[in-house]
């Protein structure tokens, strides 16, 4: 009798955060079958005043993006600067240089989505990104324009304030560049501080994750509550080591108010 009240007690006590637990790893897992590879190319073209091509110049990038919970099927949400082809103002002057005054740049960006292991185009629908000023919120919205009816997972999102604060525990999780090759990653970190704008963390992305989901555990969900934008790392050996905190974009209802005439187009 004593051993079967022993077992009642350790059941009654022990088995809820057994179910808790378990609940919250299926949902994370579920939130991250929804990340997803962005591949931006950048064509730089200088040409002369009669149309005449002086310099092509192709080169791009690659981060994280994620698949949001939108009445738009293929909606992605990433880092502005991970799609951003333009030139800074030291290349522009570079090239009047180099070509003259008159020579005229332009730059076009072919953005791909990686989705298990297949690319798709996508088109950009709302953009920021400054890295010289203040208060420019970093972010994109793209829509991949060539799944047809494929169906895959999609993070909800959470823009209320007062859900989670200074000292909550999120998770960052994306991909990282690992021997030539992108891998999944994810870490635990607490919110530092935050503001309407962005929330800062208690510890640093490695290069590579900017536009992953910050993700947030709430009423039996992972939702995306940001979009990592920042975090300071150094190379060694080729290593990338992180060397200060990361940062993310909060993300707000109006990054998702999509003019349904611009997503058709």
């Amino acid at each position: 009798m004593k051993k079967l009240l022993v077992f009642l007690t350790f059941c009654v006590l022990v088995y809820p955060f057994s179910v808790n637990a378990a609940s919250e790893a299926e949902a994370l897992r579920e939130a991250l079958n929804a990340n997803i590879l962005v591949k931006t190319r950048c064509t730089l073209t200088v040409s002369s005043a009669a149309g005449e091509i002086l310099l092509r110049i192709v080169g791009g990038g690659s981060g994280t993006g994620y698949f949001v919970d939108h009445t738009l099927p293929h909606l992605v949400m990433t880092a502005g600067h991970v799609v951003d082809c333009t030139p800074t103002e030291d290349v522009r002057r570079n090239m009047k240089n180099m070509f003259g005054s008159t020579a005229l740049i332009g730059v076009n960006a072919d953005i791909f989505v990686l989705y298990k292991t297949k690319e798709y185009l996508a088109k950009i629908l709302k953009y920021s990104y400054n890295s010289e000023a203040s208060g420019v919120p970093d972010f994109a919205v793209l829509l991949s324009v060539n799944m047809q009816n494929l169906d895959h997972p999609r993070l909800p999102t959470l823009t209320k304030n007062g859900i989670y604060g200074a000292g909550s525990e999120v998770i960052i999780s994306g991909f990282r560049p690992f021997n030539r090759d992108w891998e999944p990653y994810l870490k635990k970190a607490l919110i530092a501080k935050l503001n309407s704008e962005v929330i800062h963390l208690s510890e640093d992305i490695y290069k590579g994750m900017s536009g992953s989901p910050l993700l947030f555990y709430f009423d039996g969900k992972y939702y995306a509550i940001g979009v990592i934008v920042q975090g300071g790392f150094v190379e060694l050996d080729g290593i990338s080591i992180p060397a200060d905190w990361g940062m993310a974009t909060r993300l707000k209802d109006e990054f998702f108010e999509i003019d349904p005439k611009a997503a058709a187009q």
